[in-house]
């Protein structure tokens, strides 16, 4: 980005230098906006496929990650998780949720 003086910046510059600045840097093509999309309005609604696809959208149309982890309860980090999972994995693997929920050290006679 060219050196500007502050009262210089536009809007766009000031979102993608905050993006650069917080390791956030995020282009979705149409193709995986409208997948994003259709995973958000799917009928069989799972939250997390929900969460994850929503964040990218936000973070794709310039919303802070302040405003998203505020929004959804998530820490920063793990917004950065999902973007680094997305560019590493691509979407279909990014968006599959191999999360195994906690079931306990018990066995079943204790």
């Amino acid at each position: 980005m060219p050196s500007l003086k502050p009262d210089e910046y536009t809007h766009s510059d000031l979102i993608w230098e905050k993006f650069v600045i917080c390791g956030v840097d995020l282009q979705l093509t149409i193709e995986e906006i409208q997948e994003l999309r259709r995973i958000q309005k799917k009928h069989r609604f799972h939250i997390r496929r929900f969460i994850k696809a929503t964040v990218l959208l936000m973070l794709h149309q310039g919303h802070s990650l302040e405003d998203i982890a505020a929004i959804f309860s998530l820490n920063d980090n793990t917004i950065r998780r999902y973007v680094k999972a997305f560019k590493e994995k691509g979407l279909k693997s990014y968006m599959e949720d191999g999360y195994i929920p906690y079931s306990g050290n018990l066995s079943e006679e204790e």
